[in-house]
């Protein structure tokens, strides 16, 4: 055959990109519930899987939702089972998230400070009088002016504490004004209006504390899907319905394409690492006029990828090449494939020549 056959005939070839792909056998439970179809057995066409050639008779089989040949898995699910079980009304429970545990309002605990420091403030009123009766000693804080004056301030005290402040800057406040018990001597005396004056210039400084939020919190590290999703469990009765069944076509119609296309003397080359390779009656031929003799000498996979380069089948890609050369010991097989294919391409030459309409 020349170069110019040659090339028409590659021209025919079918490259059918599916992507690649792992050979898995079928989930279990997807073959409990959608069963097994298998086609009647034939022995036209060739099969190589992964570059291993796989002599006919071939039997195309659907099971579950993968396609085999021979009890080989040569498909990936054509439709995933979990879409099967969808449609059976199943959903999976979502992970539970941990419950948060609320933070205290600001407002009771504004609250909870402001009376701790009402209940100090009032201790503290009452301490001066209490040391000057125990020293037995009469001063001016024995009159009456004086008494009520210290209540008036006492009465200040309780409504400055009654304010909604951080009960830190209660203390800082009002702990100046307890006299230090090692010092003698008086309690130093602050009027009201000083001590209101000294709370309002305190207190806008304190609202954005306040009205602040709490810092965002850490975002999470970014999860790794997973590449495949696992098979759902499934142990319920499957019930077919209208959406089942529309993904049931869709795996047989797969399973009945392969079968004719290789009835009709294709050949089909099914891999993980590269798009599916086919091709019809006429490039098998060109395939097996010098695919067993390149497999036997060639000393090298880069040898034989320069061999087939030259023979002109482009369409082995590099990788398919690569697993074709690991299986070379496949070049005998081969060879009678070949010569089966020419004697009966011989027979019936010679009974159409004997037909009388020719």
């Amino acid at each position: 055959m020349n170069v110019q056959l040659r090339m028409a005939a590659f021209a025919a070839a079918v490259l059918t990109a599916t992507g690649a792909f792992a050979f898995s056998p079928a989930p279990a439970d997807s073959v409990s519930a959608l069963g097994i179809t298998r086609g009647k057995s034939f022995s036209d066409g060739a099969v190589f899987v992964r570059g291993k050639y796989l002599p006919p008779p071939y039997v195309i089989e659907r099971k579950g939702t993968v396609v085999y040949v021979n009890s080989t898995p040569v498909t990936p699910q054509i439709v995933n089972w979990n879409d099967f079980v969808k449609t059976q009304g199943v959903i999976k429970p979502s992970a539970a998230k941990p419950a948060k545990t609320p933070a205290a309002p600001a407002d009771e605990t504004i609250e909870a400070a402001g009376a701790a420091a009402a209940a100090k403030d009032a201790a503290a009123a009452a301490e001066p009088v209490d040391k000057t009766a125990a020293t037995g000693e009469k001063t001016a804080a024995d009159s009456p002016a004086t008494v009520a004056e210290a209540n008036g301030k006492a009465a200040d005290k309780k409504a400055a504490a009654e304010l909604e402040v951080d009960a830190g800057l209660l203390d800082e406040i009002f702990d100046s004004d307890v006299p230090d018990e090692t010092e003698a001597g008086k309690r130093p005396e602050k009027k009201p209006a000083e001590l209101k004056k000294d709370v309002a210039k305190t207190v806008p400084a304190v609202q954005p504390a306040e009205e602040s939020e709490p810092p965002p919190a850490a975002p999470k590290p970014a999860e790794k899907k997973a590449k495949t999703e696992a098979p759902a469990r499934f142990t319920g009765p499957f019930i077919a319905n209208e959406s089942s069944r529309k993904m049931l076509k869709r795996v047989n119609a797969s399973r009945t394409q392969i079968d004719r296309f290789l009835r009709g003397g294709g050949f089909i080359c099914f891999g993980d690492g590269y798009p599916r390779v086919a091709g019809d009656k006429r490039t098998l031929s060109t395939l097996l006029d010098a695919l067993p003799e390149l497999l036997q000498n060639s000393g090298s996979d880069r040898e034989f990828i320069a061999g087939a380069r030259s023979k002109h089948l482009y369409f082995l890609n590099e990788v398919l090449c690569r697993e074709l050369y690991s299986n070379r010991r496949d070049y005998r097989k081969l060879r009678e494939l070949r010569s089966k294919l020419k004697e009966e391409s011989k027979w019936n030459f010679e009974a159409e020549s004997s037909d009388p309409l020719f």
